[in-house]
């Protein structure tokens, strides 16, 4: 075994850690930001109780619309992204000029 196969084999085994840490930081992120959206929503529900000027609750209920809308989408969609975000980081990961060097010398 040469030393090209070793560091395309401990190249691959760390792409296989750093796609099981990304899709871990993506899962509890993406819980995290729902959390905090929806607590956000809850505080322009409390902000909109209290208001008294016509313009202020314009603003509210805008803003009230637009965070539920995001955390719908996001949502519906966390998989998708952090899918997304992984094969970017699987694409990045393979213009590093070692990881190349290394693969093509061990084809």
């Amino acid at each position: 075994m040469n030393s090209n196969a070793i560091i395309t084999g401990l190249i691959n085994l760390a792409r296989r850690i750093g796609r099981w840490i990304l899709r871990r930081l993506l899962e509890i992120g993406g819980d995290w930001l729902c959390g905090y959206m929806a607590g956000k929503i809850g505080d322009f529900r409390r902000r909109l109780a209290r208001a008294k000027t016509e313009r202020r609750k314009r603003w509210l209920r805008g803003r009230i619309r637009r965070w539920d809308k995001a955390l719908g989408w996001l949502n519906a969609n966390r998989h998708d992204i952090g899918s997304d975000i992984v094969e970017a980081a699987d694409s990045a990961a393979s213009s590093i000029p070692m990881v190349a060097k290394a693969e093509r010398e061990a084809a």
